[in-house]
Parts: C-alpha cells; sequence; structure tokens
C-alpha cells in the first residue's frame, strides 16, 4: 500500500501527517483536519481503495448531514 493506507488520527499531530499534506497538495501543517480528511478521502476513491482508511472525525465535529 501506499501513505494513504497508514493509520492517521483526527486532530492528531506527526510527520507523516505532513507527508501525507504535501502529497496531497495541502499546505503542511502537520495537523489532520477536516481540510486533509477531505483531501484524504478523495485520494484514497481515486485509488480505489476503502474510505475506511481515513480516520472519522469526532462526532462532534461531524455535520448532522455527513462529511466536513
Amino acid at each position: 500500500m501506499h501513505l494513504f493506507a497508514d493509520s492517521f488520527q483526527y486532530g492528531d499531530f506527526i510527520g507523516k501527517k505532513i507527508a501525507l499534506q504535501s502529497f496531497l497538495g495541502l499546505p503542511a501543517n502537520g495537523l489532520y483536519d477536516s481540510e486533509t480528511f477531505r483531501a484524504h478521502v478523495n485520494a484514497l476513491l481515486e485509488r480505489g481503495l476503502p474510505e475506511s482508511l481515513a480516520p472519522k472525525p469526532p462526532a462532534a465535529l461531524a455535520p448532522a448531514g455527513g462529511l466536513i
């Protein structure tokens, strides 16, 4: 697999998140946030990988209708 299939935690800082964000073309701040989540899910789906590889946002941050 690839970086997309690595495990991440929502809201957690770490170097591999910076690598993921850089690869996704996002500002590399090391925080797995809603912008990173959306781009990560899109990248997974584009590669035929399951969306479940992206960490789910905390319930308090997720809108009632679904993705943030």
